[in-house]
């Protein structure tokens, strides 16, 4: 006879503090895991180095949305997954675009700083790409951050 019992599904474990770049009362945390498998960012860059780069992240995007934030909490908002009842898989839709906006910022930070020390032509081609990686990640914030904002992704001027 096997000694097998059924357990009823518990509830998910609480995140790891460590795991966590803390928000405050009205931003979320970002996890420092989910950050490294999300942008694939690779082994040798430390925790330190991400979690700098994660706080980075959140001060450049919350000083575009200081403005946006400041109406909203004026408005009654307590947090940021208050602003609307759009949910996608389960998250706020404005919580994902948050932590998006954070983490392509954190990503570009990392990728034009974390270069790959070599004077080969391959070495000059791999930073290139880095840069326009860079532009990429800068570009996917500012998405995020305008879809937060709900104002057009393009600006047009005629002269």
């Amino acid at each position: 006879m096997s000694g097998f019992v059924a357990q009823p599904p518990t509830s998910p474990p609480a995140p790891d503090p460590a795991d966590q770049v803390a928000g405050d009362a009205f931003w979320p945390p970002v996890s420092i895991t989910q950050f490294r498998d999300g942008y694939v960012i690779a082994s040798a860059v430390t925790d330190t180095r991400v979690r700098d780069a994660l706080r980075g992240g959140m001060l450049h995007v919350r000083r575009e949305l200081r403005a946006w934030k400041a109406a909203h909490v004026l408005a009654g908002a307590t947090e940021l997954a208050a602003i609307d009842d759009e949910t996608i898989d389960g998250e706020p839709a404005a919580e994902l675009l948050y932590r998006r906006a954070v983490c392509s910022v954190a990503a570009a930070d990392i990728v034009e700083t974390h270069n790959e020390v070599s004077a080969t032509l391959d070495g000059r081609d791999r930073a290139e790409e880095q840069k326009t990686a860079a532009d990429e990640l800068r570009r996917a914030a500012t998405h995020a951050v305008r879809d937060i904002l709900g104002v057009t992704r393009t600006t047009v001027e005629l002269i």
